[in-house]
């Protein structure tokens, strides 16, 4: 029986062990064996912080999962993040490490992405896409080693800090991703790529369903080998919706209300209050704690728990147990007994005239900020 090596990490404490069935014992590493890592994690230094390709959003070295039923702008806005990653600048005011981005597609051509990518760079005051953004249309399944090999290639040449995946079911048809073995082998080799962001559909909706309880199409070991999901849910009037629904390294971030406009040569992405019109309907497809502080946003000097339950047509206490996992967020207060408003001082990002505009929704004191620009959709 050959022999199985075990060494440690940690250059201080290096050893080998050679195991025999149940026997284990002290040897040298011969270099034809195969040598495995221990760690032991009380000699370790304590691991710098954790790493996000967009703050809160996307962790680095992982995979970020972004669902959304067809038609909803996934692909448009994935493009936006990675054109903000390769220019360094903000996702919806949340920081990015600035670096190349590869866009692996499977659903479209390299023209069409060209020609977004230059709308996408004009509705962010650009000429022409940043340096840095760089497309691969994978010839093939990802089911085949070699189609995978050949996107492997492209990522150790290219060297990005972030890969988006457009999208996981075109890019690995023949596996059959409704089984946990396939789709935990697509996506560990998908891992290799460093970070990425995968995007993914939806089920079929039954009419009348609430999206908001949707998953990914498929295994749910999609979501279970998952670091971050998101979830994209587009209101009847057009406002989007980016919910994330699983975080493994912290609290799951509050949920961001977008606008995707679409101009003659251009397309626009801002931050917008969830009140705005365009998010008419999305009521329906939002989990209670969304709906009650949609509604919340209203009453600039807040409200009741019973008077918010009587306009959303809830229990009290179904109310209140929301406000109190609000509260918990730091999205709401209660300023008075019995009255609760919103906190969250909520900054916006929009385009004037090409340049990147800030401004405040609240502030604290539930008033609009005097010192900010507020900008007209």
């Amino acid at each position: 029986m050959s022999a199985s090596t075990v060494r440690t990490a940690h250059a201080r404490s290096s050893f080998s062990l050679s195991l025999k069935g149940s026997e284990m014992m002290k040897t040298e590493a011969q270099p034809s064996e195969r040598v495995l890592t221990v760690v032991e994690v009380w000699r370790q230094p304590e691991p710098s912080p954790r790493q996000y390709i967009v703050e809160g959003l996307i962790p680095a070295g992982r995979i970020t999962s972004l669902f959304a039923d067809g038609g909803t702008g996934k692909s448009y806005l994935a493009l936006y993040v990675a054109v903000c990653v390769a220019l360094g600048r903000p996702v919806f005011n949340r920081a990015v490490i600035q670096g190349p981005v590869l866009f692996v597609d499977a659903e479209l051509d390299a023209e069409e992405f060209v020609r977004r990518a230059y709308e996408v760079a004009r509705g962010l005051g650009l000429e022409r896409p940043p340096e840095g953004l760089f497309y691969h249309r994978i010839a093939g399944s990802l089911a085949d080693p070699l189609v995978m090999a050949d996107v492997e290639a492209v990522v150790e040449k290219v060297t990005p800090v972030l890969v988006v995946l457009d999208s996981v079911m075109a890019a690995a048809f023949g596996a059959d991703l409704e089984r946990a073995p396939d789709t935990t082998a697509t996506f560990k080799s998908v891992e290799r790529w460093g970070t990425v962001l995968a995007l993914d559909h939806v089920p079929k909706p039954a009419p009348g369903a609430n999206l908001s309880q949707l998953r990914a199409y498929g295994s749910v070991f999609k979501y279970n080998l998952s670091r971050s999901v998101l979830q994209l849910i587009q209101a009847e009037a057009g406002g989007l919706i980016l919910r994330q629904t699983k975080h493994n390294f912290g609290p799951k971030s509050a949920p961001l209300s977008i606008a995707m406009d679409f101009g003659a040569d251009r397309v626009t992405f801002a931050e917008v209050p969830i009140n705005d019109d365009r998010f008419a309907g999305i009521d329906d497809h939002l989990p209670t704690g969304e709906r009650v502080f949609r509604v919340l946003m209203q009453y600039e000097r807040g409200t009741t728990p019973d008077a918010l339950a009587q306009e959303l047509e809830l229990s009290a206490g179904t109310v209140r147990n929301a406000l109190t996992a609000l509260k918990k967020a730091g999205r709401v207060e209660q300023v008075e007994r019995g009255v609760w408003r919103v906190t969250h001082f909520h900054h916006f990002t929009a385009l004037k005239g090409g340049e990147v505009m800030n401004f405040g929704l609240l502030c604290p004191n539930g008033h609009t900020s005097e010192d900010e620009e507020e900008v007209e959709y």
